[in-house]
């Protein structure tokens, strides 16, 4: 959810700095590519494809577990962890 938020801040202030016209054109269509390239994939695939993916999420055969990578547990474990003896 911040991610687009902090790609347009930083995208912002690094075209603030940019002498050349032309660069600041050439970033904001690197960064129209980026954002679009899952789109652009995803309609790629025949209709099949979509088709049972469709099918396994009515199903709910295929369903995430808990995301044990929150920034919490992580740092936690890496407070756990020890990297030498000293």
């Amino acid at each position: 959810m911040l991610s687009p938020v902090f790609l347009l801040g930083t995208l912002i202030l690094v075209n603030g700095q940019e002498q050349s016209f032309g660069m600041i054109i050439k970033t904001f269509v690197t960064l129209s590519s980026i954002s679009t390239i899952d789109e652009r994939f995803v309609n790629s695939f025949p209709p099949s494809i979509m088709e049972n993916a469709e099918r396994i999420n009515e199903l709910e055969l295929l369903k995430l577990g808990k995301d044990n990578n929150s920034t919490k547990k992580l740092f936690k474990k890496l407070k756990q962890t020890k990297f030498c003896d000293n």
